[in-house]
């Protein structure tokens, strides 16, 4: 049975401290980077990597979309007050940049240092559009036509 601790002399928890509360936006990319580490793990078979990086790369997307953007929005409307975790949205903004402009970087590392000669080294070629020849865009844009257009 646990004890009660009725230490007269202890001192209140201060629930409106910033350290207690942790940045929505910044816990956010911090989860996105885990995703990432996915995507870098090279005990992870190659093909999950790949997709570990799509999901990555997907979520980022979404992220610039509606939390930046949300905060682009309360910076331009001039809100300066700060949340729980203490940072305006301005702060925020200038964090958030900071750790997705790393973690971008990051993601392009892995893609161009270990996935894409991974994939190379199995056979499995990445080639840009204008590199194709004249028959593959012909099929690649009848197949964009009939099956992704659509």
């Amino acid at each position: 049975m646990a004890e009660i601790d009725n230490n007269p002399k202890k001192e209140a928890i201060d629930l409106e401290s910033p350290q207690l509360y942790v940045n929505r936006e910044l816990s956010l990319i911090e989860f996105q980077r885990r995703v990432l580490d996915e995507a870098n793990d090279p005990s992870v078979p190659l093909l999950e990597r790949v997709r570990f990086l799509s999901i990555f790369g997907s979520n980022m997307d979404e992220f610039f979309m509606i939390r930046l953007a949300g905060l682009k929005q309360q910076v331009a409307a001039g809100v300066r007050e700060a949340g729980p975790d203490g940072m305006t949205p301005a702060e925020q903004l200038v964090a958030v940049r900071r750790v997705a402009n790393e973690i971008k970087h990051e993601a392009h590392r892995i893609w161009r240092d270990r996935l894409l000669p991974a994939l190379q080294a199995e056979g499995i070629h990445v080639l840009d559009y204008d590199a194709l020849p004249i028959e593959a865009k012909i099929e690649l844009r009848g197949y964009f036509e009939t099956a992704v257009f659509p």
